[in-house]
């Protein structure tokens, strides 16, 4: 329901929807990274074909991903020879979620480089 919010208060003032992710969609296992659907899973890509938006995909709970934050506490230095903290990054793209959230990742990329190119009009087309 209150994702069905989000989206009416998207649309009352006119943003842009890239798509829908659903978001706790099942449960990584911190011993073997298998997915347990523990929770109902299947209402966001319900509710983008009804609204008409892209489903972009969906993210399991993930306690690696949490572990990973909270040894990156605020304030603490980063690592050296890694002035941004792209270990971090480099590090979530290994967890069970980081892989699926590369598949949402390249789906928006996907359907906005689409939408992208049906919308380019050539500049020697129109001459």
């Amino acid at each position: 329901m209150d994702a069905m919010k989000s989206l009416s208060f998207t649309r009352t003032v006119k943003l842009p929807v890239l798509g829908i992710v659903e978001n706790m969609s099942g449960y990584v296992c911190p011993c073997c990274g298998e997915i347990s659907n523990v929770f109902s899973t299947g209402g966001g890509e319900e509710m983008a074909r009804r609204e008409g938006v892209p489903f972009l995909g969906a993210l399991p709970v993930d306690t690696e991903l949490v572990s990973l934050l909270d040894g990156a506490e605020i304030g603490s230095p980063l690592p050296e020879g890694d002035p941004r903290g792209f270990g971090l990054a480099k590090r979530y793209q290994e967890t069970p979620s980081g892989r699926l959230f590369k598949k949402v990742l390249d789906t928006l990329l996907d359907t906005l480089l689409s939408s992208t190119s049906s919308n380019y009009t050539s500049p020697t087309a129109s001459s």
